[in-house]
Formats: C-alpha cells, sequence, structure tokens
C-alpha cells in the first residue's frame, strides 16, 4: 500500500500546476542554461583607448599588423587561420622590407600549420610557401629548412591520410627552392633518409633496409590504409602526387651524388655506355672529351715526315709542341684530347650503393603492382588512356629510369638480385611494347615517345650488364686489308662472338631495334606521310641504345646493321640548322675512329660494315664542308665539334690505315674552299664565312679561337696528301686561305704555319690564283 501511494503522488506531481506567488515572479524553466556572468573589469587590449598606436605600422586592408596576423595563426577557427595567411601575402607583398627582419618569426609561426587538420588552411599554405620561397635567397633560406624539413616529415607519418599527401605537396615546393637541402644525406642518417621513409610509407613500399636483413618489410604505417570521409590516400590522383614527387626526389638526389662525386665539368656528349668497350677509364675518358678538349697554355704547329709501312706513301703528320715564340698561346693540332673525369664513373660507392639497391627492392613490387593495374586502362586500343593514368606510369618509368641507370653505370656492380628485378619488371612491360595511342593526340603521343625511349635506354642497360655478370667480354679483332675497284678498304678479320642472351631477352632486343630504326627515319606509329625530327633531348636518351645495337649483334639478327644504316641516313638528311645536328655531328666521328683507337676493344668496326655503310660515310664526311658554310657564325660550338671531328680524321689518314678514301680527301679539300674564299659570278671575290667566324681577343687564350682552329684544318687536309702537285686541289685550298687571312691578325700565324710545312718552298714559288 505504501508504495502504491507514492506512485499514484508521483503521477499527479507530474500534471500539477505550481501555485504562483504574489511578488516572487514566473519560476524559469527545467532547462533553462543560465547565461549570467560576473566579473570584475574587461580588458580589451587591443581597443583600449590608453594605448598610442604607431602610424607606421604597416596594416593589411582589415588593419591587421603583422604581429596580428601572427597571433592568427593559433586561432582556434581554421577560417581565422586561413584568412591570416592570405592576408600575411598581402602584407608581404605590400611591404616587402618585413621579410628580412621577421624571416625567422614568419617560418617559426607557418611550419605549425603544415600539419594543420583544416585542407583549407594546408591549402592556403601551400599558396603562400609557392610565393613566398621563391623570393628568398637560398643563403637565407637555408638555415631554416632543417625545421621546415622537421615538421614536413613529420606529416607524412601524420594518421590522416590528406595530411600526408599534402605533406608531399610541401615537399615539391622545398625541392624547387633548396633541393640540396631536402636530398641531404639520403642515403644516411639525414633529413633525406625520413623524407625517403615517409615516401615509402604513403606508397606501401616498406621502409626497413639493411643487407643482412633480407626483404624490406612494411612498417605498420606502411601496411595501414586509412580513410576520411570521402578521401582516400589511395585513389590514383593522390598516387599519382606520391609518385611523381618521389621520381623528382630520386632524380634530384642522385643527381646531386654525381655532382659530388665527379668533377663539375660534365660532357655535352655522354660516353659512359662504351666503358665495356675500352680497356681502361682513362682510354675512355680521353675519348670521351676529343671534340670537347681545352687548348693548352702554349703551343704551336710543328711537321714532322713518317713513313706508312702498309702503303708506302709518305704521309705528313701534325704535331704539337710547346714553345715560347711570336705565336705563344695558340691552339695546336695534337693536343687536342684534355682528359677530365666526366660522368661515367659509377656515382654509387660504399654505402650508397647498398642503399639504392635496397631501396629497388623495396620499391620492386610497388612498382609492378602500379603498372600492372594501370596497364590495361593506359594501353587500350579504342580509346586514349586519362591524363592521370599516363603520367602516373610515367612516373614508375621515371623512378625505375633514375635508379636503374645509376646503379648499373657502375662497372663494379655484382648485384644479380638486382638485375634479376629489372628483368622481371621489363619483362611484364615487354607486351606492351612499342607503345602506342589509340588514336592521335600530340601531348598523349609525346609522353608515349618518353616511356619508349625510357624502355629502350633500360633494356640497353640489361643487355650490358648481362654481358658483364655473365662474362662474355667483347674481342679485339685481328686487321687485314681488303682491295677492291673502288678503291683499298681496309677492315677487320672478326671471330664473331654474339651476345649469349636468351630467347626473351633477345626478343626484347630485337624490338628496340626496330623501334629505333623506324624513329630515326622519322616513321610515325599512325603511317604519316611527312617524317617527324628528332629532338636533341630524344637523340641524347637515346645514344646508349644505339651504342648497345651496335656493339651486341645478336645471334641471327642483322640489327646492328640496320641500326648503323638508319644513323647514318639521320646524320645525313637532318638539317644544319636543326640542334640535334651537332650529336649526329659526333655520334658518326665517334664511330668511324673507334677501329683507328688503339684501347678500343669492342665488337662494333665500321671496316667491317657494308659497303653501303661505308660510302655513306665517306658522302657524310663529303658534306661536313656544306654544313660549315652554312652554318657561319651562327652556332659557334657546333662548328667547333664540326672542325675537330674533321681534323681528328685528317690525323688518322687515308686507307687503309685511316678512315678516308683518297677521292674522299680530295673532294673534301674542294669543298672547303668556299668557307673560306667565295669567287661570286658577278661580285667577284668575297670572303666566305671564316671571315665572320668570332676571333678572341689575347687575353682570352684559354678559350677556343674558331680562326685558327679552321686554319688547322685547312693546313691538315692540305698536308694529308702526299706528294702535292699542280693539278690537285690543295693548290686552290692554300690560295684560298691566304686571301681569306691578307691583312688580319691570323695572317702571321697562316704565314708561321706555312714556313713549318714540308710544302712551303712550292706554294710560295709555285701557287698562284686559280680563280
Amino acid at each position: 500500500m505504501p508504495s502504491s501511494s507514492r506512485k499514484k503522488k508521483a503521477k499527479a506531481a507530474d500534471f500539477s500546476k505550481a501555485k504562483l506567488k504574489l511578488g516572487k515572479g514566473k519560476r524559469p524553466a527545467d532547462n533553462v542554461i543560465d547565461t549570467s556572468f560576473k566579473a570584475r573589469s574587461i580588458v580589451l587590449p587591443s581597443q583600449s583607448i590608453a594605448v598610442e598606436k604607431d602610424e607606421s605600422t604597416p596594416l593589411t586592408r582589415r588593419k591587421l599588423s603583422f604581429d596580428d596576423l601572427l597571433a592568427h595563426f593559433k586561432h582556434y577557427s581554421a577560417g581565422t587561420r586561413k584568412d591570416a595567411i592570405y592576408s600575411m601575402r598581402e602584407l608581404l607583398n605590400t611591404h616587402p622590407h618585413i621579410i628580412t627582419s621577421s624571416l625567422s618569426t614568419l617560418l617559426a609561426s607557418c611550419v605549425r600549420l603544415i600539419g594543420d587538420e583544416d585542407a583549407h588552411v594546408r591549402k592556403a599554405l601551400l599558396s603562400f610557401f609557392a610565393w613566398f620561397l621563391p623570393l628568398l635567397p637560398l643563403e637565407d633560406l637555408r638555415p631554416h629548412m632543417p625545421m621546415l624539413l622537421l615538421f614536413t616529415t613529420s606529416a607524412q607519418t601524420h594518421i590522416f591520410p590528406e595530411i600526408r599527401v599534402d605533406a608531399v605537396r610541401f615537399l615539391d615546393i622545398f625541392l624547387e627552392v633548396a633541393p640540396d637541402c631536402v636530398v641531404d644525406g639520403w642515403w644516411g642518417d639525414g633529413h633525406g633518409k625520413r623524407v625517403i621513409d615517409g615516401y615509402l610509407g604513403l606508397l606501401s613500399a616498406g621502409t626497413k633496409y639493411g643487407g643482412a636483413e633480407g626483404p624490406a618489410q612494411a612498417t605498420s604505417t606502411a601496411s595501414v590504409v586509412l580513410s576520411r570521409g570521402n578521401y582516400r590516400a589511395d585513389t590514383p590522383q593522390s598516387k599519382l602526387v606520391v609518385l611523381k614527387s618521389f621520381a623528382n626526389f630520386l632524380r634530384v638526389a642522385i643527381d646531386s651524388q654525381q655532382r659530388t662525386g665527379t668533377s663539375s665539368s660534365t660532357p655535352s656528349f655522354p660516353t659512359w655506355y662504351m666503358r665495356r668497350s675500352f680497356n681502361s677509364q682513362q682510354a675512355l675518358d680521353k675519348f670521351g672529351e676529343l671534340f670537347h678538349s681545352q687548348p693548352p697554355a702554349s703551343i704551336v704547329m710543328r711537321w714532322r715526315e713518317s713513313l706508312d709501312s702498309d702503303n708506302c706513301e709518305e704521309d705528313f703528320i701534325c704535331t704539337a709542341e710547346e714553345f715560347s715564340g711570336p705565336s705563344s698561346g695558340i691552339w695546336g693540332l695534337e693536343d687536342l684530347v684534355d682528359p677530365l673525369t666526366g660522368l661515367s664513373e659509377a656515382p654509387f660507392m660504399g654505402t650508397e650503393e647498398t642503399f639504392a639497391i635496397n631501396l629497388a627492392r623495396s620499391l620492386h613490387g610497388t612498382l609492378l603492382a602500379t603498372f600492372l593495374d594501370s596497364a590495361p586502362t593506359l594501353f587500350s586500343p579504342s580509346v586514349n588512356p586519362p591524363e592521370a593514368e599516363v603520367q602516373m606510369v610515367a612516373s614508375i618509368f621515371s623512378i625505375m629510369h633514375t635508379l636503374f641507370c645509376a646503379l648499373f653505370q657502375g662497372q663494379d656492380l655484382q648485384d644479380t638480385d638486382t638485375y634479376d628485378g629489372l628483368r622481371v619488371l621489363l619483362g611484364h612491360i615487354t607486351g606492351y611494347f612499342p607503345f602506342t595511342p589509340a588514336h592521335r593526340e600530340i601531348t598523349i603521343e609525346q609522353a608515349f615517345q618518353g616511356l619508349n625511349i625510357a624502355y629502350c635506354e633500360l633494356t640497353s642497360l640489361l643487355v650490358q650488364t648481362h654481358a658483364r655478370l655473365h662474362g662474355n667480354p667483347a674481342s679485339r679483332p685481328q686487321s687485314h686489308v681488303r682491295n677492291g675497284a673502288a678503291g683499298a678498304l681496309a677492315t677487320r678479320k672478326r671471330s664473331m662472338m654474339p651476345l649469349a642472351l636468351d630467347k626473351k631477352l633477345s626478343g626484347q632486343l630485337q624490338r628496340v631495334g626496330s623501334y629505333v630504326t623506324k624513329l630515326l627515319r622519322g616513321h610515325s606509329s599512325f603511317g604519316a606521310n611527312l617524317p617527324r625530327p628528332v629532338s636533341s633531348a630524344v637523340y641524347l636518351s637515346l645514344l646508349p641504345t644505339i651504342w648497345t645495337l651496335l656493339d651486341q649483334p645478336v645471334e641471327g639478327q642483322d640489327v646492328s646493321a640496320l641500326v648503323l644504316d638508319a644513323a647514318l641516313d639521320h646524320a645525313l638528311l637532318t638539317s644544319s640548322t636543326f640542334a640535334v645536328k651537332k650529336l649526329t655531328v659526333e655520334l658518326v666521328g665517334r664511330v668511324a675512329m673507334l677501329d683507328s683507337e688503339v684501347d678500343y676493344q669492342g665488337h662494333f668496326s665500321l671496316r667491317s660494315s657494308s659497303p653501303d655503310s661505308w660510302d655513306k660515310v665517306q658522302e657524310w664526311v663529303m658534306n661536313l664542308p656544306r654544313v660549315l658554310w652554312e652554318l657561319g657564325s651562327n652556332d659557334s660550338s657546333s662548328s667547333e665539334v664540326i672542325m675537330r671531328v674533321l681534323l681528328c680524321l685528317l690525323k688518322r689518314g687515308t686507307c687503309p690505315s685511316g678512315i678516308l678514301e683518297p677521292q674522299t680527301l680530295v673532294s673534301l679539300c674542294t669543298r672547303l674552299v668556299p668557307f673560306f674564299t667565295i669567287n661570286h659570278p658577278t661580285r667577284g671575290q668575297i670572303p666566305g664565312p671564316f671571315a665572320s667566324l668570332p676571333a678572341l681577343p689575347p687575353s682570352s687564350s684559354h678559350l677556343t679561337d674558331a680562326r685558327r682552329l679552321a686554319l688547322d684544318l685547312a693546313a691538315t687536309a692540305i698536308c694529308a696528301q702526299s706528294v702535292p702537285s699542280p693539278e690537285r686541289c690543295t693548290d686552290t685550298l692554300g690560295w684560298a686561305v691566304e686571301e681569306a687571312v691578307r691583312g688580319t691578325k691570323e695572317q702571321d700565324y697562316w704565314e708561321h704555319v706555312v714556313d713549318a710545312m714540308p710544302m712551303s718552298r712550292y706554294y710560295q714559288n709555285e701557287v698562284k690564283s686559280p680563280l
């Protein structure tokens, strides 16, 4: 009963109305919130009338000073933080003098926003850094880079994936403004190592290294993919951001390693891929600098007579000796080679190489999986792929190209696992090569061409590494003389030792040879009538592949002959105004002189090539004077290379000991005449392009004097023939040079050369104007 009565009273209480007492007012509701407060005083410093403001303080349009904006950087509202970043840019753009005095304070406040949880704040900071950091001198920014990288690498391991991806975007900005600081210690214990760990964590590629630790293992960060809302870190767009940034980081890191480990003088024509074909690295360096040497301090041309036992004729060989006379500081003919250390040496040694090998192992699975996921869409036969897919695969190829090229360029690399890793990667890619878009579109075609070039170079590295690892050295062939009706042609009797490749690798090389041949001939994938020229960048990238195809013939295949024929045709047909012309001259010139190199031990020999290729080389030599005439003074570097190539070919002599046929030498001398003096039908005798070549002042003796180099070429061409006669074209060339230098400061130099020549008396007494 008591409990029942209590329940009845409780039910009645719910519906009872409280009685109001007189003067007490209405009672508040039970759920009302008490907003009353008590305070003794309210302090508003920014609005106090007791503080006098400095009218000279720089302010934004919203009347905010630099200190106010720094305070807003720490505001609890994300909108306020974002507006403070935009206002800071406005303030610094209007009052740039603030930057110098407040740089440390500003960067210390900005770095805390790198890992901000609001996407709009991070986007505003990215825009601010992209505008602000390039304005700073590197020496002012360098002391603050450790702090910037510390917060950025911390953001790379943040729990939210969108913050980790935005940290990669910050790294892209830092790589542009201070690349050496970002990659510092990337293989050791610096900031670069922590950056790589962050990259691998985002790519789920593993972050554990060490030669004795076995394969790389993924950490907890790398093995878990977090999602937040509609954002996922494993979307194609996010993975593309990471892959592109990582490819750029590797490229900068390895370039920095090459600059540190080698000379600052980088050859414009790389020859590292020919290392296996020479006895030593010093011999390759000498051959690489053959057309780019620096002039000695003081040399002059001297001439000596030597007897060639092969043809029993007198040859005049040009030499240079030091002397202190009136021609001191003149460029000579003999010391054309100044051995320099180029990029042919391996950029990795010791710890760096071990780290790079382990890095390649860690990335193997990620690169292969990403390519296989993108391949069906990228190489669809019906539609062109999306731009994101093309860029993703291009980033994969860039990572492979940068890392494996740096590893395989080293002659001491004996890691078969790295070789097998690259072979597996290329094996999965080979089925799609050559890469061709479904429909013709210039941007897609250019991207696919880049993929094709990268595949070709990686395949050439694989073949060269295969030969080095499997002990298949090239043999130095014996030489013999072959006489014919057209003239004597010295060739080599070669003991054929084709590279022992398996069927799969041989098929890859065959595909590469077919693609390179079509590319050099300008054939388009869509069968266009007009051939497409090859750019200088593409040609430079093709050089290792071309040499591999020439020097590594495959059993039962004629790839070497096809590539040589295509390269010679390309060198002949390329216009003199194209930038790639200089590279074609260097390539054919080096190929032509290999047979006469004492330290060369490669398989390729121009003398054992087909008669058509030999004739094309002779035609190419006779075409060089026309290229010199067309270039004039427009491209002095190309003209210098052409003259050096001709000088070296002339110094090697004529057949059978040299590469030039006697009739080629006669035609060469005749075609050099207009370069010095032109006999115009109506205007009479006018100077040739020789007069427009730059003449250096006496204080620039350490540079190349193009005019004296041209005179050296003419003197060598004149003396290349054994016994001069009035019917010889050398008489005309000698007269043309004398007319060209008459009254100039080069006249004394030419007279000194003529006096030193064995035929000087003949030229002084017998030569008359043939015009």
